[in-house]
């Protein structure tokens, strides 16, 4: 990763930090307060802490219902104390996963490039092609499990590569980034159900979810999608043929 890159990942980690002690410290005083209605924005790291969430792309993951998630965003409304309680452990819970996924990218290894020799400029856009390598049996009986799994991240995946509403300055992926690789993932889903699969088109699958999952860490958005792309490249190295 670039040096912009690792910077930009520690302060997300650095963030995370604070937003985690902000909410132990709220946990303290929730745990003697009976249960009643306070201002959504009373406790400062559950607050923040929902905020980040949605600058990551995890408020799906709060539990919350959509009255009280809006609550937050229009920093108006009371909420429940028991809510809040439930919803600083599963904070916690997240701001540790994502602690950890932007953690293991801060140091990635060089992404792949095209042939030195090629015209192709190697930072364009279009290195997100696929090359085809021939074709393999897919032990569909083998790998069901490991492809079950596969299928269920690829398409979580789609659905949030296809459902953000960042800015183009804030998004993780330029717009022809995002098209190609919501085409390689949807190819991939057709292809795990065919007795062939093709081994370039995993290569690449493989290639394109690591430097997507990096990209989330390097601009601190779309990290759900990047918890994606990162399970689904992991996945890959135990269906991928040698």
């Amino acid at each position: 990763m670039s040096a912009e890159g690792e910077n930009a990942g520690s302060s997300t980690i650095e963030r995370i930090y604070d937003l985690v002690d902000m909410l132990e410290d709220d946990g303290k005083e929730l745990e003697n307060e009976p249960d009643k209605s306070v201002d959504v924005f009373f406790y400062q790291g559950i607050f923040d802490s929902v905020h980040f969430m949605d600058d990551i792309g995890l408020t799906d993951r709060l539990g919350l219902s959509d009255s009280d998630l809006n609550k937050f965003y229009g920093v108006t409304g009371r909420i429940k104390t028991n809510v809040l309680r439930q919803l600083t452990t599963r904070l916690q819970s997240l701001l540790r996963e994502a602690e950890g996924m932007f953690r293991r990218h801060i140091d990635l290894p060089p992404t792949t490039r095209e042939d030195p020799s090629s015209s192709a400029d190697p930072s364009d856009d279009n290195t997100v092609q696929v090359t085809a390598m021939g074709w393999v049996r897919n032990d569909r009986s083998g790998n069901a499990v490991l492809i079950a799994d596969l299928t269920e991240l690829l398409n979580d995946a789609v659905t949030r590569a296809k459902s953000t509403n960042l800015s183009p300055d804030r998004a993780a992926f330029t717009e022809f980034q995002r098209r190609a690789l919501i085409d390689l993932l949807e190819t991939a889903l057709e292809m795990l159900k065919a007795p062939l699969v093709e081994k370039g088109l995993l290569k690449r699958l493989g290639e394109a979810a690591g430097e997507g999952a990096a990209n989330s860490v390097k601009k601190g958005t779309e990290v759900g999608l990047g918890l994606a792309l990162k399970r689904i490249a992991d996945l890959l190295q135990g269906i991928m043929p040698n």
